[in-house]
């Protein structure tokens, strides 16, 4: 059972012209996950979000040797940003061209917190890259065309971790701005979201694939299905009710469950897994697949899938949660090394 198929991506020297863009996303380099009849991973049957389907398939790479996430549209988009660098004469005129329009440049940049793992405290500042200013014959700048897109907050309970999404979408019009609770349970493989746009998400997490270590499967909870967030306070305390919460002191004599199980599985929207390109990073940090199947750009015409203009709104709000996942998996695997 595969989940989402796309065209194979080209590679391009630093020496070369760019070959045009096409309408595809393209698919990582290196061996994704197999076909495997215990593996987390179903057909994916697209949700409609205002009436309309379009398939993503973003990649998220640690930046450099720092903890710190860039996510790009593909892996197609991330090749062309590294060729485009300090490009010349002709080159640089057809990299600022496109880059002006939303091309071969990063969509978003997760700055993680040193200081994060204290009980309540900021977590992570995500930004979302903007095209160059078409007022100045400058290529992207990746620490000036960005503003603060979200910020998160992650604070520790007994039963669960809780994280505050703060998203400011329009840096310009900030009341327009809102929030998201995201609550990890201590012993089950789930993460619940409260509701957005009038719907529940659940990420079910997955471990010990063939070539991935872990993967995030995301879905739509069902009208009469119990969600984490059901009967959430305003500052985002689970019901001490909620039937999913179960004991505090049993959740830490048992441990975390790592172990999928399908009763927790909603409606399949999309997938972030680990990718096997181990060797393509010295820091060993793996990039993150990330392929959306039915989240759309909130009614508008989508005029290019390469271009981080034409990401919406929902892509980008859980994309946010896809970063704040490999972090976290880092840092478990950071721990497990000591």
């Amino acid at each position: 059972m595969s989940y989402i198929d796309h065209s194979a991506s080209r590679s391009t020297e630093s020496n070369e012209i760019p070959p045009p863009y096409e309408q595809h996303q393209s698919q990582p380099t290196g061996n994704t996950c197999p076909e495997k009849d215990d593996a987390p991973i179903v057909t994916m049957k697209p949700i409609q979000f205002n009436g309309k389907v379009v398939d993503w398939d973003f990649m998220a790479y640690n930046d450099g040797f720092s903890h710190d996430i860039l996510t790009f549209v593909s892996q197609d988009a991330r090749e062309k940003y590294k060729t485009f660098k300090g490009s010349v004469g002709y080159n640089y005129k057809r990299a600022l061209e496109l880059q002006r329009e939303g091309f071969a440049m990063p969509l978003l940049r997760a700055e993680h917190h040193s200081l994060a793992q204290i009980h309540s405290t900021r977590y992570m500042t995500i930004y979302k890259y903007t095209p160059p200013p078409t007022d100045k014959h400058k290529l992207f700048d990746k620490y000036i065309d960005r503003f603060v897109f979200c910020e998160v907050k992650k604070e520790r309970h007994a039963s669960y971790d809780r994280y505050k999404l703060t998203f400011t979408p329009d840096p310009k019009n900030p009341k327009e701005g809102f929030i998201l609770f995201m609550i990890d349970h201590e012993r089950y493989p789930i993460i619940d979201i409260s509701t957005y746009k009038g719907r529940r998400f659940r990420f079910v997490t997955g471990y010990s694939w063939f070539r991935c270590k872990w993967s995030y499967l995301l879905s739509a909870i069902p009208d009469g299905e119990p969600s984490l967030t059901d009967d959430i306070s305003k500052d985002g305390k689970v019901n001490k009710k909620n039937p999913l919460l179960g004991n505090s002191l049993k959740n830490f004599l048992l441990g975390p469950s790592t172990r999928f199980n399908k009763d927790f599985l909603g409606v399949p929207i999309g997938v972030a897994l680990e990718t096997s390109e181990y060797f393509h990073s010295l820091h060993l940090h793996a990039p993150v697949r990330f392929a959306f199947q039915g989240l759309m750009n909130d009614g508008a015409e989508v005029s290019h899938t390469e271009s981080i203009n034409s990401v919406s709104i929902d892509s980008l709000v859980f994309l946010c949660m896809v970063s704040i996942f490999k972090r976290e998996e880092e840092h478990k695997s950071r721990n497990e090394k000591r």
